[in-house]
């Protein structure tokens, strides 16, 4: 289920300019208003990182009421 709450406070939408310290790593999740990531908790250090993300598993499209997009079952993120 996707959840979106447009209501939701904005302070988290942008963020200013930063430089990522060396084996550091800025993460942002994919929905500004909902995700907590690096503007929340910080950079992530590299040795925190446990694995790497090779294929999608699935896609939505958003602007056609959350329709999947067949085309990116799982296919390799490098190869898109």
């Amino acid at each position: 289920m996707v959840k979106h709450d447009p209501t939701k406070s904005s302070n988290v939408a942008s963020f200013n300019t930063v430089t990522v310290p060396a084996e550091h790593y800025l993460v942002l999740g994919d929905n500004r208003r909902n995700s907590a990531d690096s503007r929340v908790y910080g950079f992530v250090p590299r040795k925190e990182l446990k694995g790497k993300a090779n294929y999608v598993a699935f896609s939505l499209n958003y602007d056609n009421y959350y329709l999947p997009k067949t085309h990116r079952f799982l296919k390799n993120l490098y190869a898109l």
